[in-house]
C-alpha cells in the first residue's frame, strides 16, 4: 500500500536539516514523546550526508491479531542527503509481519517554514487482513508523525 503524508515545520530547510542530522535531538525528541526504551544502535553525519538508526518500543494494539498486541520493537533507519534534502527512510517492526519504507523530502515553503514529504510503502505479509493491518499502520503513523512535529518544533531554537 502507498501512504503519502507531509510533516510541516515552522523554520526553514536548513534548520531542520541540522536538526535532524543532531543525534542528541532524536534522543531528546524520544524522551519528549514518552518514549523510555529506546537505542541509538548507529549515527553518522558527514561529507553531507546523515544517517541514524535507532531501536525503540512502541505500543501496538492491532485490531484482529492477537499476537500483534502489546509493544514491538521497532527499528528505523534514515539515510539522508543534506544537500539535496532527501532520505530514504525504513521501519522494521520486530515480530510483526509489515515492511515500511519510504523516499522523503524537504522543500522551503516560504520564508520561514518547510514541509517533509513522505512517500511511504507498507507492506503486510498477513493473508486476509493484510490490507487492513496496511490501514491500520497508515493511521498510527499518521498519528505518530504529529507527535514527533510537536516534539521537534519544541527543540528548533536550539538549531536556529
Amino acid at each position: 500500500m502507498k501512504h503519502s503524508m507531509q510533516s510541516r515545520y515552522p523554520a526553514s530547510k536548513a534548520v531542520v536539516l541540522r536538526m535532524f542530522a543532531d543525534r542528541a535531538f532524536h534522543e531528546r525528541k524520544l524522551t519528549h514523546m514518552g518514549i523510555e526504551s529506546f537505542e541509538v544502535l548507529e549515527h553518522s553525519a558527514e561529507d553531507g550526508r546523515f544517517r541514524i538508526k535507532v531501536a525503540r518500543d512502541v505500543p501496538v494494539n492491532l485490531p484482529g491479531l492477537k499476537k500483534a498486541s502489546g509493544s514491538s520493537r521497532v527499528v528505523h533507519t534514515e539515510d539522508w542527503d543534506l544537500e539535496a534534502g532527501t532520505a530514504a527512510i525504513s521501519a522494521e517492526p520486530k515480530g510483526m509481519p509489515l515492511e515500511m519504507w519510504c523516499d522523503a523530502r524537504i522543500v522551503d515553503d516560504g520564508d520561514d517554514a518547510c514541509v517533509v514529504h513522505y512517500d511511504w510503502e507498507i507492506k503486510a505479509s498477513v493473508p486476509v487482513v493484510g490490507r487492513k493491518l496496511e490501514k491500520f499502520v497508515a493511521s498510527d503513523m499518521e498519528s505518530r508523525a504529529a507527535d514527533e512535529v510537536k516534539a521537534g518544533c519544541r527543540f528548533l531554537d536550539d538549531y536556529r
